[in-house]
């Protein structure tokens, strides 16, 4: 068990160098890591994604915009454009998650992610109830629109996007109850 113990101490980065070390030196090593990483991502829920960020978005305080915007030592920060800003810092986050799965080729997966983020932030835009949130009434749309386009653009998607778009209009017509 002892030999076990020194796998607890090692950091990520010598852990992802040991493994590429061992995949590398044997390729049937190599296989059964490759298979671990396919269980790994089975699965990814929309809806799950979608409440995280909308909780983490309606968290957000209005006292950290108005901190940042408005007269500044550099000049006048626009409210509005430090609410794009916060929002987008937010999601920058889970924009690095959806392009890990596309590094992955889990393009079925990065989808659900994509559908997450899009559904977090209509929720966000429909149902937000802090005051954050009236500071950042025009940051949703453009945001949505910049992720459908970024996952309509992405190389490899393009046996998914029919049903991508299906599925974000019937969010769309649905008012956002999913």
């Amino acid at each position: 068990m002892e030999k076990y113990n020194k796998i607890n101490e090692l950091s990520e980065t010598e852990a992802k160098n040991i493994l590429r070390i061992l995949a590398e030196e044997d390729k049937k090593t190599a296989a059964r890591i490759d298979k671990l990483v396919e269980e790994f991502f089975e699965d990814a829920d929309f809806s799950e994604i979608s409440e995280d960020l909308f909780g983490v978005l309606d968290s957000l305080d209005v006292r950290d915009l108005w901190d940042n915007s408005g007269e500044t030592s550099y000049g006048y920060v626009d409210p509005g454009d430090e609410a794009y800003d916060m929002v987008k810092s937010v999601l920058d986050d889970y924009i690095d998650e959806y392009d890990r799965y596309i590094r992955l080729n889990k393009r079925r997966l990065a989808m659900e992610y994509m559908i997450g983020i899009i559904s977090g932030l209509m929720e966000f835009d429909l149902n937000g109830s802090s005051e954050f949130r009236d500071w950042a009434e025009d940051v949703a749309d453009p945001l949505i629109e910049d992720y459908e386009d970024k996952f309509k653009m992405d190389e490899g998607n393009s046996g998914l996007v029919d049903e991508f778009i299906q599925r974000i209009e019937d969010l769309k017509s649905e008012g956002q109850q999913v």
